[in-house]
């Protein structure tokens, strides 16, 4: 499927946070005041994110959402409403903004779309699922167009929680920065202004890491690997670039291919590897590459490698 626009958000670090955070963008050309007052900052940026790429798009015929965590700040406030007020009287603002499937519902009620609409939620392996669901999608008819996108959000209850779970203990002294991210993208089955093409994405499930030397080298071996080109590598610190990904270092290292560790400007989070994709996507529009490969794990599970060819 390829590519013809794409849309994202990153993180910035804030020592206050203790991880990468996201600020609230300016999007008063899509939606009217009252909404970005008292719509949540996540749903926000999302529906800001997304409607700067779809706005005025023809043919579009569906809109595929993926999330690892949803909008965990209003459900962690909801939650906390039931127990300070005993389940008597609840905002349900804050439900409804908590669920899952209210950004791409917004989005659709702000397009005019009422056609296909899904959201998956499937902590690491989402990118994947979306990305199986857009390509059956866009198969179905080559002129129609796909509207998806991935979003998470982090909180401080959420960060302690991974801390005290020894997720992002450090090792070696190389620790795990969190963070949170947003990406969209319009795509189809048409090269006709496109800016690239997701060639392929794949999923390592015989070992639980991605460095398993039988996959990932039958994998780099079958895909004639041409220059120029770049591996996106999701590793957090040293300690999982010389452990997870050591085959894929190696390789690059052997084929003179440059790394880059994407998560120093993501952080960690269940669809990082979908920020990674707009991030690729953009150098491709600057540079002069054929190809570029990423490769990422979240919590050491869910192993894959997605392949982007210039269009």
């Amino acid at each position: 499927m390829y590519i013809s626009k794409f849309n994202y958000i990153l993180p910035e670090l804030r020592a206050e946070k203790g991880y990468l955070n996201m600020g609230k963008i300016t999007v008063q050309e899509h939606l009217e005041k009252n909404e970005i007052r008292r719509l949540d900052r996540l749903i926000v940026n999302a529906m800001g994110c997304a409607l700067n790429i779809a706005f005025g798009e023809s043919n579009l015929v569906g809109i595929i959402t993926g999330t690892g965590r949803g909008c965990i700040s209003k459900l962690e406030q909801f939650l906390a409403d039931m127990n300070t007020y005993s389940e008597s009287a609840l905002n349900p603002s804050v439900f409804i903004q908590s669920t899952n499937n209210i950004i791409g519902g917004l989005i659709a009620q702000k397009l005019q779309l009422t056609t296909y609409n899904t959201t998956f939620v499937n902590q690491g392996l989402t990118v994947l699922n979306v990305l199986t669901d857009v390509e059956m999608k866009t198969l179905e008819d080559s002129s129609k167009k796909i509207l998806f996108g991935f979003f998470d959000e982090n909180t401080h209850f959420n960060q302690l929680i991974h801390s005290q779970s020894s997720f992002l203990q450090s090792q070696d002294g190389n620790p795990i920065i969190y963070g949170e991210g947003i990406s969209f993208f319009i795509a189809s089955q048409s090269p006709k202004n496109a800016i690239a093409k997701i060639e392929s994405f794949e999923y390592f499930p015989t070992n639980q890491y991605i460095c398993a030397p039988f996959e990932v080298g039958v994998y780099l071996d079958i895909n004639n690997i041409e220059h120029p080109c770049v591996f996106y590598v999701g590793y957090n610190n040293e300690y999982e670039k010389e452990r997870y990904y050591l085959n894929i270092v190696r390789f690059a290292t052997k084929m003179n291919i440059p790394l880059i560790a994407y998560k120093e400007r993501t952080g960690d989070f269940d669809t990082s590897a979908g920020v990674a994709i707009a991030l690729a996507l953009e150098q491709m529009t600057q540079e002069n590459l054929k190809n570029i490969y990423i490769f990422n794990h979240y919590k050491k599970q869910s192993p894959m490698a997605i392949k982007l060819v210039k269009s």
